[in-house]
């Protein structure tokens, strides 16, 4: 049978700990990196939105200036 002192009890207790933090550390940072992802897909998703929504108010914009045109070259004409 091994006797075990209390330093070596000790040193397996802080490496035990420490092995915990550093697991815990890692789930965070891996938690906080999915997010990360998550938000920059969210995003791209609202910025595509918002380019389809001013390419169609820049066709309603030209559609309306051109009838405006056209309005007033027949009432120039």
């Amino acid at each position: 049978m091994t006797r075990v002192t209390r330093a070596e009890s000790l040193r397996q207790a802080v490496l035990e700990i420490a092995l915990i933090v550093i697991g815990i550390l890692l789930a965070l940072a891996a938690t906080d990196w999915v997010e990360g992802r998550a938000e920059r897909e969210r995003e791209r998703e609202m910025l595509e939105e918002l380019r389809l929504a001013l390419a169609h108010d820049v066709g309603v914009i030209d559609s309306v200036l051109v009838h405006k045109l056209e309005e007033r070259d027949r009432i120039g004409a």
